[in-house]
């Protein structure tokens, strides 16, 4: 979706019904970007609130140098795979409470239950289809950050390779580099 410059001057300003608008526009967006990095429901809901928190703080700082909604995938990104680092660091801490007989929810979760948004998406999707896609998530998840984040702007959001290179600040080269590289992991993977 394209702004107006009168529109991103409204939210620079402050302006609750402009933010309103651009949440109303962007939140199923931003949700489901953040639920295929964090596979998690609740968390992807949480991440996405900060999202929109961070870009409320930060929209006079915009300088428009790209599109708002790269920017916005941008932050999303951001702010998704920080969460992610932050759980590998407590990593030990589930181990040790799996020890100590404390179940974490996501741990007992069937894998049906994890993927809310592949359900919601693909509800007439067999059971084949959807194990087929629970391999194929597994499978990305295995990726680098950065060939993961290519992958899900390429294939799932539907960016091309130039708004990729703008979101992740690379070269569309690179951006195409590191979408052949995923593909040939994903088939190592796979």
């Amino acid at each position: 979706m394209q702004y107006s410059t009168h529109f991103l001057d409204r939210l620079r300003e402050g302006d609750e019904s402009a933010f309103r608008k651009l949440v109303d526009t962007q939140k199923d967006r931003i949700f489901t970007l953040c639920y295929r990095i964090l596979k998690d429901e609740d968390d992807a809901e949480d991440t996405a609130q900060e999202v929109f928190m961070k870009i409320y703080q930060s929209v006079g700082q915009f300088r428009e140098e790209s599109q708002l909604n790269t920017w916005i995938y941008r932050i999303s990104m951001t702010t998704s795979f920080d969460l992610l680092r932050k759980r590998k660091r407590k990593t030990p801490w589930v181990y040790m409470s799996s020890f100590a007989g404390v179940q974490n929810n996501a741990q007992s979760r069937s894998w049906e239950e994890t993927l809310p948004v592949v359900n919601k998406i693909h509800p007439h999707a067999t059971l084949e289809e959807k194990e087929r896609l629970q391999k194929l998530y597994t499978a990305i998840d295995k990726l680098p950050e950065n060939q993961k984040s290519a992958i899900l702007l390429h294939y799932m959001e539907g960016l091309k390779y130039d708004q990729i290179s703008e979101v992740l600040e690379l070269s569309v080269s690179a951006v195409e580099s590191l979408l052949f590289r995923a593909r040939k992991n994903l088939k190592e993977i796979l």
